[in-house]
C-alpha cells in the first residue's frame, strides 16, 4: 500500500465549492468534538471504577499480612510522612509486589454520593486531571481608560485592567449525565452517542436547523471520511484516549487559527484512462498538472483519496493497493463467518485459509525484487556523512534542505521585525484616537497587513519545499539500500535522547551557573533536525522488509571507539572524524581510517558470524572548512583527498543460518 501525491488545478467554481465543503466539515468537527467531550464522562467513570477495583484488591492483600507487616505497608503507602529513611531487604521485597503498585499512584476512594456529571478534560490526558464546575460567580477582570498626568503636566489616556468583585459564588445544581437528543426531523429524540449517530446526514442537518444554520450540502462520503470509524476525527480522538500515547493531546476546535483543509473520501476516485483528469465527488473533474503521475500509480488499484489545499496549490493524495487486496478482504470476512458457524476444523475453513495464505504470498511476492547475491551491510548514521557503510561508502547529506532552512530563518527574522514595527504603529494610533476623543473600536488582535500575509505565504511555501526535498532524498537513498542489500545492520540510535538539552551546572559559589555547552548542543540539534535520520531509518526499514530483506538493530555503545579488526576499545582512538587503532598487535595499528566506517563495520560484526572479507580500504578525508558557509559555496569548494590503505583481511559475515 502506498500514497501517490498528484497536483491538480481547480476552477474558480470548484475552489468556492471546496471552501464551502471545508466550512461545513469544520462545523461537523466542532459538533462531534463537543459531543464526544460531553459523553466521555461515561468512559471516565468506567475507568475510575477499574482503578477502584485494583485499589480494593491491594487493600485486601494488605489485610492478610501479619500485624507488624500490615502496619508497615499501610504507613509506607498511605502515610508517606511515616515512611522510614532506610529499609531492610525484606521490607523492600515486601513493598515491591506488583499488587501494591497501584497505591503509589492512587489513594483509596469510593463513589458514595457522587453524581455522574459531565466533566472538563485536560489537554494532556483523557483521564488524569478531569474536573467539573461546582459554582459560578466570583471576581473578574475589566478594562477601563485611565487619565494620568506626566512630568510636564499633560494628560495622558491609557487603558488598564483591574480585578473587580463580581457576584457571590453560587453553587451549580449539576444533573446526571444524559446523551444529547436530535431536536427534530426523522430521528427526533434519538440519542447522539458516538460516530454511528454522527455519520447520519439527517441528524446533522436537524442540529444545524436548530442552530439557525443552512442545511448541509456536503456529500455523505466526506462526512464518513471525517467521523466514521476510520475517519480522521475518530483516529484523533482514539489517540487522545490511548494512555500509551502520552504525547497525543486533546483535539482542538476548528477556528481561524486551526483550519481544516482536507476532504477525505474513503472510496476510490474515477481516473481517466486517456486524458489528464481525476473525477471526485461534489467537485467534479479536476485537471491534473503533474508529470509522470500515471507511472507512479503503477499497476496498483486506487483505494481511497483526499483533496488537500496547501500554500502551493491543491493536491489529490490517492492511496493505492495491490489488485488482490480487495478480494482478500472479502475472503477474510467469509473466513470469520465460517469459523463462527462451522469451527476451525471444518474442511471449508481450511481450504479458505489456504487460499488466503496463497493470495498473501502473491501480494508479497509482487513487491519483492530478486537479488543475485545475499549481500549484507553495516550502516552508521551521522551528521557530516548521513550514513557510512562498512564498505567505506560515505553518503553526503541533503544540503538543499539546509539552504532552504537558512532562507526561512532570514525571512522569519524579517517578519518578526515587521510585526514589531506594525504593533508599535497600531498602539500609537489607538493612543491618538483616545486622546482626540474619537470612537475607538476595541480589538483584541491587530489585523495583519498585506506585506505580512505575503511574507507568511512565502515562508509556508519554503517549508513545503524543505519537507519535499527531505522526503525525496530519503526515499531515493532508502530505495537504493533496500534494493541492493539483503541484510541491513543499522545502528539503533535514540534520536530523542541525542537531542535533549544539557542540564544546568550551578556554580558552587551559589551565584549563577557554569558553562554547560548548551550553545554547541543547540547547533548540533539544529543539524539533527536537518538530517531527518528518524524518517530515513523508518523508510529504509519498511522497504527492506517489503523487498524480502532482514532488518537488524545494532547497539550503538562504544561502536565508534572500538577497532573492528581486533576489538580493542579506547576513547582516545577516535580523533574527530578519524579513527586510529592503538593496539600494536592489530593489523590496522597506526592506520588512519574513517570513524563512521569503523563503526559501521562494528555494527555488521555484532550481528553476523566471523569470516573472511577484503574491504575496499579507501579513507576519504573531506576538507569542509567552507562547506557549511552557503554564502561562499561558489568561491571555495570542498577538497576531497583519497588515501590508499594497505590491503588487509578483516571479518566478513557468513550466510545467516
Amino acid at each position: 500500500m502506498k500514497t501517490i501525491c498528484i497536483k491538480v488545478k481547480l476552477s474558480p467554481e470548484q475552489e468556492r465549492e471546496f471552501s464551502n465543503a471545508t466550512q461545513e466539515l469544520e462545523w461537523i468537527w466542532n459538533f462531534s468534538l463537543k459531543t464526544y467531550i460531553h459523553n466521555h464522562c461515561v468512559k471516565w467513570y468506567e475507568w475510575a471504577t477499574g482503578i477502584k477495583v485494583k485499589i480494593d484488591k491491594a487493600l485486601a492483600e494488605i489485610e492478610k499480612l501479619p500485624p507488624e507487616q500490615k502496619e508497615f505497608v499501610y504507613n509506607y503507602f498511605l502515610n508517606p510522612s511515616l515512611r522510614p529513611s532506610k529499609m531492610t531487604q525484606q521490607q523492600n521485597k515486601l513493598v515491591d509486589k506488583e499488587v501494591y503498585k497501584i497505591l503509589t499512584m492512587w489513594s483509596p476512594f469510593d463513589f458514595d454520593g457522587i453524581t455522574k456529571v459531565p466533566l472538563r478534560l485536560s489537554e494532556r490526558s483523557a483521564y488524569i486531571g478531569a474536573s467539573c464546575a461546582i459554582a459560578e460567580g466570583g471576581p473578574y477582570w475589566i478594562s477601563e481608560i485611565i487619565e494620568e498626568k506626566d512630568e510636564s503636566g499633560e494628560v495622558i489616556k491609557h487603558r488598564k485592567w483591574k480585578l473587580v468583585n463580581g457576584k457571590p459564588y453560587m453553587p451549580i445544581n449539576k444533573k446526571e449525565h444524559s446523551y444529547p437528543l436530535v431536536p427534530s426531523g426523522q430521528y427526533k429524540d434519538r440519542e447522539i452517542i458516538d460516530w454511528t449517530d454522527l455519520v447520519v446526514k439527517a441528524v446533522l442537518t436537524s442540529v444545524r436547523e436548530s442552530e439557525g444554520l443552512s442545511p448541509l450540502t456536503l456529500h455523505s462520503n466526506y462526512i464518513n471520511g471525517l467521523v466514521s470509524q476510520n475517519g480522521s476525527f475518530q483516529k484523533s480522538w482514539s489517540a487522545f484516549l490511548d494512555v500509551k500515547r502520552m504525547q497525543s493531546k486533546r483535539p482542538k476546535f476548528k477556528n481561524e487559527e486551526y483550519k481544516l483543509n482536507t476532504l477525505l473520501n474513503l472510496y476510490p476516485p474515477t481516473i481517466s484512462e486517456d486524458e489528464d483528469w481525476i473525477e471526485v465527488r461534489q467537485l467534479g473533474k479536476l485537471e491534473v498538472i503533474d508529470r509522470n503521475w500515471r507511472k507512479r500509480m503503477g499497476g496498483d488499484s486506487p483505494r481511497s483519496h483526499c483533496i488537500t489545499k496547501k500554500k502551493s496549490g491543491y493536491y489529490v493524495n490517492i492511496t493505492t493497493e495491490h489488485p488482490l487486496h480487495s478480494e482478500k478482504t472479502v475472503l477474510l470476512k467469509q473466513l470469520a463467518k465460517i469459523k463462527k458457524e462451522q469451527g476451525k476444523d471444518s474442511q471449508e475453513y481450511l481450504d479458505l485459509e489456504a487460499t488466503i495464505a496463497s493470495m498473501t504470498e502473491k501480494i508479497r511476492g509482487s513487491k519483492v525484487k530478486p537479488k543475485n547475491k545475499e549481500l549484507a551491510v553495516g550502516i552508521d548514521p551521522g551528521i557530516n556523512a548521513i550514513i557510512a557503510t562498512d564498505q567505506g561508502d560515505l553518503y553526503m547529506p541533503n544540503l538543499s534542505r539546509e539552504r532552504i532552512t537558512f532562507h526561512i530563518e532570514k525571512l522569519q527574522a524579517k517578519l518578526k521585525h515587521m510585526q514589531d514595527v506594525n504593533d508599535k504603529v497600531w498602539r500609537q494610533e489607538n493612543q491618538r484616537q483616545l486622546e482626540d476623543g474619537e470612537k475607538l473600536e476595541i480589538k483584541t488582535k491587530r489585523p495583519k497587513t498585506n506585506n505580512e500575509l505575503k511574507l507568511e505565504h512565502k515562508i509556508a511555501r519554503l517549508h513545503e519545499r524543505g519537507a519535499s526535498s527531505s522526503r525525496h532524498f530519503n526515499h531515493k537513498l532508502s530505495s537504493r539500500i533496500a534494493r541492493t542489500y539483503k541484510h541491513v545492520c543499522w545502528e539503533d540510535t535514540k534520536i530523542e535522547n541525542l537531542m535533549k538539552s544539557p542540564k544546568a551546572k550551578p556554580d558552587l559559589s551559589g551565584i549563577g551557573y557554569l558553562p554547560n555547552g548548551a550553545a554547541a548542543k543547540r547547533s548540533l540539534n539544529w543539524l539533527f533536525k536537518q538530517r531527518c535520520l528518524g524518517d530515513l531509518k523508518e523508510r529504509t526499514k519498511q522497504k527492506v522488509l517489503e523487498y524480502g530483506g532482514v532488518w537488524h538493530d545494532s547497539a550503538p555503545k562504544y561502536s565508534s571507539q572500538k577497532c573492528h579488526c581486533c576489538g580493542y576499545t579506547e576513547p582516545l582512538q577516535r580523533d574527530g572524524s578519524n579513527f586510529t587503532c592503538k593496539n600494536e598487535a592489530c593489523k590496522m595499528y597506526g592506520i588512519s581510517q574513517s570513524a563512521d566506517v569503523n563503526a559501521a563495520r562494528n555494527h555488521k560484526k555484532s550481528v553476523f558470524e566471523l569470516g573472511e572479507v577484503k574491504y575496499h580500504n579507501l579513507s576519504l578525508e573531506y576538507n569542509v572548512s567552507a562547506r557549511w558557509k552557503h554564502r561562499n559555496r561558489n568561491k571555495v569548494k570542498p577538497v576531497v583527498s583519497v588515501t590508499k590503505l594497505p590491503t588487509t583481511s578483516t571479518p566478513v559475515p557468513n550466510k545467516p543460518k
